[in-house]
């Protein structure tokens, strides 16, 4: 394998004007098609951390200053809230009924096509959690003052989907407000505990070196023994992808702990916790009581709370899945004691709710979607230092959001990207063929889904008939970029691969060459798969639009004309951009709809007649996003953000990003293709003949 060459300034600068025609350029080799595309896209995902970092330290400074003058005003305040139960629930008289709420809600493509409320947010509350609570009403006032956060975060990126806090209290805030279950949705209202799922567990953790002991001694009752399964299952939950098991070495060396699982204890083993474990108390002791046997109680209490442990009494299957969740609190205290990090997560992709693509049909895809969190601590100086964790926040991020970032059609038809985290499971991929949950997503809030391999997909040939030797070059050309992906480093190969086509009913052996590079801030690597002798030519076929002497929307008359509907040729950076462009040109949306466009060639037309009208201005590079300012205690402000610039800093971007090449080739495409429908012969009886070669012959007289 040979290490990629760097790309020089000039490949990623020069810019040669627009062909009028068609020409074919000689590019070089693959390296100079993969250098553009991995410096312009090294850094699409890390606005999310920007978006992690204003919300932490909003709620952080939120919290602050409303904890330490808390008073009687709370309980009164945090009435004001959204019950997501509760959310325009009417009686059949048509009057709201008692408890409920109104909220104007309008659905919306960019949040799985349900109905929201773009200025609030809702509460969603697990069974067993009381809003009566005094740290839940504490937490629930100070937590509305996230709202026009979320709304300014909304605006400003695109990328973004549901944004939430989740607090250690037990509710969980999530932007926009809608009702829960979604309005036209049969799921129950029950609300499964957030607290346990990845994107809240994984942001709290640290490494950790874990050991359960499970009671399995014939002293466990039947009933005691069910439950003390479904208490290991829980806590095994807790566990991501990056907690690994049964692998030999010394472990994280950071954070340890024992589980204790039982149903009762005659002793409390002082001695011998006494001569392994202290005095520093290296390993925390955690203890699960099954049932109530109120003599083992002071043992297993005794045991946990002299070794910087918990105790916990397991009486029901509810008890199992809500509890488990404080020892990761526990296990977060040294994070958040000295406050020098908040440590950013990436969850695995899961599947979520419908696609917010422009499709032409009624049946949407699901799609995948990651979630970027991150923990809220405790800034009050207490007298006596404690390590309070005030919750998570955290963004939900559509993969199909993340691939717009890479622009396909530079990488040709058989060409492709992907990407793959940390532990080299697949963010995205074209071969990534997600199973349909049925109803899961609809059923529980945080959906689990179990990712694939970047081996999985990357099939290297193995035919019988190779020499033994190529089959294992294959292999490990694979396994060594696997490796490489993981660390992360830059790097490029090439080996023999299956492909299948044809439905995949055939399969195919492909030489490929690999180029990959890591995305700074995030425990992402992309990649860009092109052919074997790839890349040499370019065919370039433009039509400047301002310069040519026809509207080019006369090209695109009719129906009987597709884009492709993976490609992003235009599109605005927000809803708000495009309402105040209809509002500019006097359209008129109705509230309750939201402001879109009904097809991918409606969206095309419409920047395509912008692009014809005095003072457009080509956008072709996304812009970044906006820098905060911090203050002296490193909070970021609501509303104090610098501009957007473009590349370079002249002027401020507009509202709209737009692939300059990619529109004009297409309306070059147009162009030449314009009229093949009215080129047609005559035949001798007068009819009209359509044959291709009768077609062909028509444009060829021009």
């Amino acid at each position: 394998m040979s290490k990629a060459n760097p790309p020089t300034k000039h490949t990623l600068a020069h810019m040669t004007p627009p062909p009028q025609e068609t020409d074919i350029l000689e590019s070089g080799k693959g390296q100079s098609s993969f250098s553009p595309i991995y410096y312009e896209q090294a850094h699409p995902l890390p606005t999310e951390d920007d978006v992690e970092t204003r919300i932490m330290d909003s709620a952080e400074q939120a919290a602050l200053s409303e904890l330490e003058t808390q008073g009687s005003h709370s309980a009164t305040a945090s009435n004001q809230h959204y019950d997501a139960r509760r959310i325009n629930e009417y009686n059949a008289d048509g009057k709201l009924a008692d408890g409920a709420r109104h909220m104007d809600i309008r659905f919306m493509r960019r949040f799985e096509r349900l109905p929201v409320n773009l200025s609030l947010s809702s509460i969603l509350v697990p069974s067993g959690i009381s809003l009566n609570e005094d740290d839940v009403k504490a937490a629930l006032q100070w937590s509305s003052h996230l709202d026009p956060l979320f709304q300014n975060n909304l605006e400003r990126d695109p990328a973004l989907s549901w944004q939430y806090f989740g607090s250690t209290a037990g509710f969980l805030r999530r932007f926009p407000g809608t009702a829960w279950p979604p309005e036209g949705s049969k799921g129950s209202k029950q609300i499964h505990d957030f607290r346990t799922h990845n994107w809240f567990v994984q942001a709290v953790s640290s490494p950790k070196d874990i050991m359960i002991l499970l009671d399995s001694s014939s002293s466990m009752s039947e009933k005691s023994f069910v439950l003390a399964i479904e208490t290991t299952f829980n806590i095994l939950d807790t566990l991501g992808e990056n907690d690994y098991y049964n692998q030999s070495g010394e472990g994280s060396q950071c954070n340890q702990a024992i589980m204790l699982i039982t149903e009762s204890s005659s002793e409390s083993h002082k001695e011998i916790i006494k001569q392994y474990n202290w005095p520093h108390m290296p390993v925390r002791i955690f203890t699960y009581l099954i049932g109530s046997d109120s003599g083992s109680r002071s043992n297993l209490h005794e045991m946990a709370c002299s070794n910087k442990g918990f105790f916990v009494q397991i009486n029901d299957i509810s008890d199992a899945r809500r509890k488990v969740i404080d020892y990761a609190l526990v296990m977060a205290r040294p994070m958040i004691m000295y406050q020098a990090d908040h440590p950013m997560h990436w969850s695995p992709v899961f599947m979520a709710g419908k696609s917010g693509g422009l499709a032409r049909d009624s049946e949407y895809q699901r799609r995948l979607v990651t979630t970027v969190s991150t923990p809220v601590f405790d800034r009050r100086n207490h007298s006596v230092r404690v390590a309070n964790l005030l919750g998570v926040v955290g963004t939900d991020v559509p993969v199909e959001e993340i691939r717009k970032m890479i622009p396909q059609h530079k990488l040709g038809p058989n060409g492709y990207s992907f990407i793959v985290d940390n532990n080299g499971r697949v963010l995205y991929h074209p071969d990534l063929r997600p199973l349909n949950d049925g109803n899961q997503y609809i059923d529980q809030l945080r959906p689990k889904y179990t990712s694939v391999d970047i081996t999985e997909l990357e099939l290297p040939e193995t035919e019988i008939g190779n020499d033994h030797e190529i089959v294992e070059m294959n292999k490990n050309l694979l396994y060594d970029m696997r490796s490489d992906m993981i660390i992360p480093k830059e790097g490029e190969t090439e080996f023999t691969i299956l492909q299948h086509f044809d439905d995949m009913k055939r399969v195919n052996a492909k030489t490929q060459r690999y180029f990959y590079g890591p995305i700074e801030d995030t425990p992402f690597t992309l990649a860009v798969v092109l052919p074997e002798k790839y890349g040499s030519h370019e065919l370039v076929s433009q039509q400047e639009i301002r310069h040519s002497r026809k509207n080019v929307t006369e090209y695109f008359k009719g129906d009987n004309w597709r884009v492709h509907p993976d490609w992003v040729y235009c599109e605005y950076n927000s809803v708000s951009d495009l309402e105040k462009e209809r509002e500019n040109s006097g359209e008129y949306t109705p509230r309750d709809q939201e402001p879109s466009f009904g097809s991918p060639e409606e969206q095309v037309l419409h920047f395509l007649a912008r692009a014809g009208r005095p003072g457009w201005k080509w956008m072709s590079v996304r812009p970044k996003p906006p820098q905060p300012h911090h203050n002296i205690h490193g909070a970021t402000p609501v509303g104090h953000f610098g501009q957007h610039v473009n590349v370079q800093g002249s002027r401020k971007a507009e509202p709209y990003f737009c692939d300059r090449t990619l529109i004009q080739s297409l309306v070059r495409d147009a162009m030449v293709t314009d009229g093949l429908d009215r080129n047609s012969t005559v035949s001798p009886n007068g009819k009209e003949d359509k044959h291709p070669i009768a077609t062909l012959l028509a444009i060829l007289k021009r």
